[in-house]
């Protein structure tokens, strides 16, 4: 029970959030040592606090940190550093999971071939 208050009193992670990852990894992290979270249940338990944007930045990265504490830190630290910085880059208008990526929405070039990033 008293580990059910204690996640409980986490708050979501929002977009205004992220300029304290910080603080808010540090309050995540401390609640975890004192429960004496298993680390292998760390980063899937953090996910549960994120908000639709960083779901998916969690979705693309996630083989990558391989359920890693301090890897899942460090790149979760990254992403807001990188997101702050470039703004313009944080795509706001996510798809819907259920829409499909069609190539007319790829961009062309002006010999109307496919560009590829």
């Amino acid at each position: 029970m008293q580990e059910k208050i204690a996640l409980q009193s986490i708050h979501k992670l929002t977009t205004e959030d992220m300029i304290q990852i910080d603080q808010w990894l540090s309050v995540l992290n401390k609640t975890f040592e004192d429960l004496e979270f298993p680390p292998l249940h760390r980063v899937l338990q953090a996910t549960t606090y994120f908000n639709e944007e960083l779901q998916i930045w969690y979705e693309t990265t996630k083989h990558e940190i391989n359920n890693d504490w301090s890897s899942f830190c460090g790149r979760l630290k990254q992403y807001v550093l990188d997101r702050q910085m470039n703004p313009s880059t944080v795509n706001h208008s996510l798809p819907n999971n259920n829409e499909l990526l069609s190539f007319e929405h790829l961009p062309l070039n002006h010999e109307n071939t496919l560009v590829f990033l």
